[in-house]
């Protein structure tokens, strides 16, 4: 797959990167419909921040589940529903995410 990619302040590339995987049993593979650079990404393609090596933008996004791990087990997390993501609150255990409260 492809992705924006920060190497430096001032320098975005479009990459390939590694496809997803299932690697622990409460992952989900999403099918990104919509994704977008947040504000805190801004800092270090400024040059204010500190850029660890490469770095991959646009955490916040809207998909489509495609492939869960053998510990999701609820409907809410359904494979084929459409979810949306936020960071504040990014913990692949919390509900209200998945469930587009937040």
């Amino acid at each position: 797959m492809r992705g924006a990619v920060l190497h430096a302040p001032g320098d975005v590339r479009l990459d390939t990167r590694d496809d997803p995987r299932i690697e622990h049993p409460t992952d989900a593979i999403i099918r990104l419909a919509a994704t977008c650079v947040c504000g805190s990404d801004l800092w270090p393609y400024r040059g204010i921040e500190a850029v660890d090596g490469p770095v991959p933008m646009g955490h916040e996004y809207v998909g489509v589940i495609e492939e869960i791990g053998a510990e999701v087990t609820t409907e809410d997390y359904a494979k084929s529903s459409l979810k949306k993501y936020r960071p504040i609150a990014a913990r692949n255990e919390d509900k209200k995410v998945f469930n587009g409260l937040l």
